[in-house]
């Protein structure tokens, strides 16, 4: 076995229904890969489920097994090196990162039921990846986490497909107690300046119980009252 250090790698289970389509996933990564600083780039098609990207001395692996157990479809994402003696491996170091970058973009769209990661010491290839997932099998991996990425997704749908038609919510009526405190704050501003409270209970009254509007307008009837030095007695 070659020493190639750590070979990081993930395998996705999708419930019945959600797998996604393999070409979709080979595109994301080949996407992906452009975030990535190589010389040469080569992609392998080797199967209709297995595809291997290299660039420079690292090698990116996809494989999709379909007719997982459990009723689970499995997605192996694997992430290392060629070995290539003297070779430029432009992922050493970030191997784990850009692994999960790759999982956390098919996860944002399809998202798994349960993922599994597996670090290896030998070289990324196909069948590595059909090892992880008989592995992942075998251990019955865990739920997968709930993913910020995720969240915002199923944010955006839910925005995307809300009926416009929907009626709007009725604003909910005032309480009583701030009805109280209302008025009890129109009394004192009326008391303070017969004008200006006037004019706090006319907008209460034609735009509804405003607490903040109110009270502002009792600081401003304080710091009038201040500077006159004559508290509690009307503004003319």
């Amino acid at each position: 076995m070659i020493r190639t250090g750590q070979t990081t790698g993930a395998v996705l289970g999708f419930a019945t229904g959600h797998m996604p389509d393999f070409d979709w996933v080979a595109r994301l990564a080949t996407r992906r890969t452009d975030m990535v600083n190589y010389d040469e780039r080569m992609v392998h098609r080797v199967h209709d489920d297995c595809l291997v990207i290299e660039l420079d001395a690292a090698r990116v692996v996809l494989l999709l097994d379909g007719y997982g157990e459990g009723c689970l479809s499995r997605l192996a994402v694997v992430v290392g090196g060629t070995g290539q003696p003297g070779g430029s491996d432009v992922l050493w170091g970030q191997r784990n990162a850009f692994c999960r970058l790759l999982v956390e973009s098919v996860a944002a769209v399809h998202e798994p039921a349960c993922e599994d990661w597996f670090t290896d010491p030998a070289l990324p290839d196909e069948s590595l990846a059909r090892q992880m997932i008989a592995g992942s099998r075998r251990r019955a991996p865990e739920p997968a986490h709930i993913r910020l990425a995720a969240a915002h997704t199923a944010d955006l749908r839910s925005a995307l497909y809300h009926p416009l038609d929907d009626p709007e919510p009725t604003p909910a009526a005032p309480a009583l107690s701030l009805r109280a405190a209302l008025g009890v704050m129109g009394v004192v501003a009326m008391a303070a300046s017969l004008p200006l409270g006037i004019a706090l209970v006319a907008w209460n009254v034609l735009r509804g119980a405003d607490l903040r509007a109110t009270a502002a307008g009792l600081a401003v009837i304080g710091l009038a009252q201040g500077l006159t030095g004559l508290p509690l007695l009307p503004l003319a």
